[in-house]
């Protein structure tokens, strides 16, 4: 077989040397189609990362929010203790002129009733 310029079987054999020949175009748009799904993850997994990060820094603010309320809440439950004292109150009493009481008076009331069957 003659292989001269010109022929049939030279240009098919030009042809086969060109960029991956006839498969060339399908080698190119699957390596295309390889990039452009390793970006789109790339980009997702620094999305998704980036967020994950973002809830991390919330969720500790939320933590320590409530150790400070917690804190809170222990020092008023002190304050209540210490205003129900029995020194406090006595001491409260003189400041309002509150006055002893010097007897008692007790009504007493009609028994109840109670329907039998």
């Amino acid at each position: 077989m003659f292989y001269g310029k010109g022929t049939a079987t030279h240009v098919e054999r030009v042809r086969s040397r060109e960029v991956g020949g006839r498969w060339g175009r399908y080698v190119l748009i699957a390596n295309l189609t390889l990039i452009v799904l390793s970006v789109g993850f790339s980009v997702g997994y620094l999305a998704l990362n980036n967020r994950t990060a973002a809830r991390g820094f919330m969720v500790r603010t939320v933590e320590k929010r409530i150790a400070d309320l917690r804190r809170e809440a222990d020092r008023l439950d002190m304050q209540v203790v210490a205003m129900q004292a029995m020194g406090n109150i006595e001491g409260q009493v003189g400041e309002l002129g509150l006055v002893p009481v010097e007897g008692l008076d007790y009504v007493s009331a009609i028994p109840a009733v109670v329907a039998v069957r």
